[in-house]
């Protein structure tokens, strides 16, 4: 017998809820991702929720993967100036 339903990629309630966080890097970034270089990263959106423990570093093509997890030690909003 096959199951068709699909877990939805969203979650639907706080028990389904994840810790982490997925960004997307550019495949150039694999080398600074893998040799745990980076100490910040910048983002245009933020989630609103800041309960995330965990960043993922997802490298786009060629690579395709997730390639990295960091801890989240601080969430700051940075003003223009």
């Amino acid at each position: 017998m096959t199951d068709n339903r699909r877990i939805p990629a969203k979650a639907t309630s706080l028990g389904d809820r994840s810790d982490g966080i997925v960004v997307s890097f550019a495949s150039q970034w694999k080398g600074k991702v893998a040799g745990g270089t980076l100490r910040a990263v910048l983002r245009k959106r933020v989630p609103k929720d800041h309960s995330f423990r965990w960043l993922y570093f997802h490298l786009n093509s060629p690579v395709s993967a997730i390639c990295g997890r960091a801890s989240i030690t601080a969430i700051e909003t940075v003003g223009v100036q």
